[in-house]
């Protein structure tokens, strides 16, 4: 299984043309066969097959792999890690922070990081609203947020003035959405980006705003 876990990921990654050393990828399919193993008894995503884990969570982490600028990463509701620690694996140099309010989740999400070796990732047990806003982010991802700008709103407090949000969605926004993520004070105009994600048929993008806050 361990290869053909390997085979996947390399082919996909050759198709997004990123390029990810042999070692990081072996910590991928490490955290792919770790997430699987837990999920039997702790159902942390409606993913079953660790091959296809490669896709939809792995490789779909990895698509905005070319927006991440900046030393620190806020992944809000992180669940299993993700797009967490697939960015925390393939820049080690970020140092990315993990919260969720389910203790699970957070549990996973400690274990695999300290599995792995991933001495860049720090798991906060908890909701992103009561965070200490004493420290801030150069970045905050998250993956299919309820809205993008009830992210903003939760997650203003904790960016740093020329942060960005990077927040992953499936469809793009509808007239509805997008006119209220216009009217959101303190950042800038959103940016809209489709994002292609080997293996997967449904709809990926990427949204994006900059936090232009004092």
């Amino acid at each position: 299984m361990r290869e053909t876990l390997l085979a996947a990921l390399a082919e996909g990654l050759a198709k997004m043309q990123l390029m990810v050393p042999a070692h990081q990828q072996q910590q991928l399919v490490d955290y792919v066969t770790l997430l699987a193993r837990w999920n039997k008894v702790h159902n942390l995503t409606a993913v079953k097959a660790p091959v296809d884990m490669i896709s939809r969570h792995v490789l779909d982490s990895l698509s905005i792999s070319s927006f991440i600028q900046g030393p620190t990463l806020l992944d809000v509701g992180a669940g299993a890690g993700l797009p967490g620690i697939p960015l925390a694996i393939t820049h080690p140099e970020l140092s990315v922070t993990l919260v969720d309010s389910v203790h699970k989740k957070t549990q996973f999400m400690a274990i695999s990081a300290a599995s792995i070796g991933l001495e860049n990732v720090h798991v906060v047990h908890g909701r992103v609203e009561a965070m200490d806003e004493s420290k801030r982010f150069s970045m905050v991802t998250a993956r299919a947020f309820s809205r993008v700008e009830t992210l903003c709103t939760l997650t203003q407090g904790l960016i740093e003035p020329g942060g960005q949000v990077l927040a992953m969605i499936g469809r793009q926004l509808n007239h509805e959405q997008l006119e209220s993520l216009q009217r959101l004070n303190g950042y800038t105009a959103p940016q809209f980006h489709k994002l292609c994600v080997p293996g997967e048929q449904g709809e990926r993008n990427l949204v994006t705003l900059q936090c232009c806050e004092a």
